[in-house]
């Protein structure tokens, strides 16, 4: 699962990549109050950018939200046994 994310990101940095390259004609840019002419290929770059910065920023803000999962949850109880212990095996109360 790990080599098809990795292979996947690659893939669009590399897709991104030939789009930016491709368009590099002077375009008029307006923003709010300003106004310019910029390099087509520096405008897609740049909202490229913003836009997987926006997305990995949700995603972490999501994942700190939810806490520790149910996998990490048992890693943890995992750790904590004393050697000889059954990692399955409930304490006693």
């Amino acid at each position: 699962m790990q080599k098809i994310r990795w292979l996947l990101l690659i893939l669009a940095i590399l897709v991104a990549l030939a789009v930016t390259l491709q368009n590099n004609d002077a375009v008029p840019v307006r923003l709010l109050w300003i106004e310019r002419n910029m390099s087509l290929s520096i405008l897609v770059a740049s909202t490229t950018a913003i836009g997987f910065l926006a997305g990995a920023l949700t995603t972490a803000l999501m994942l700190v939200r939810r806490g520790p999962t149910k996998r990490d949850a048992d890693k943890n109880r995992d750790t904590n046994k004393k050697p000889g212990e059954s990692p399955h095996q409930t304490e006693p109360e």
